[in-house]
């Protein structure tokens, strides 16, 4: 993934997070790191699908606990 779309998905992270200071890399995790909700992070893959232009189906989102998680899968979908 370009570095250019890595610092947009960063950006949409640290706005759907209210912590202070998270370090974002790829192991960060939507839920213990970054605190976020089930709602919180079904907003954030809508703001991300809008972004991207892709579709992230149900049957993903049980995969998705990590930042990186999340690169690889808009990895492969921006191809």
């Amino acid at each position: 993934m370009e570095k250019e779309n890595i610092q947009k998905l960063y950006r949409l992270c640290e706005e759907a997070t209210t912590r202070k200071n998270v370090k974002l890399n790829d192991k960060t995790q939507f839920i213990a790191d970054l605190g976020l909700s089930s709602l919180a992070i079904l907003n954030l893959l809508t703001q991300i699908e809008k972004t991207f232009k892709v579709t992230i189906g149900a049957y993903e989102l049980e995969e998705l606990y990590t930042i990186g998680d999340l690169v690889h899968l808009l990895d492969q979908k921006i191809k």
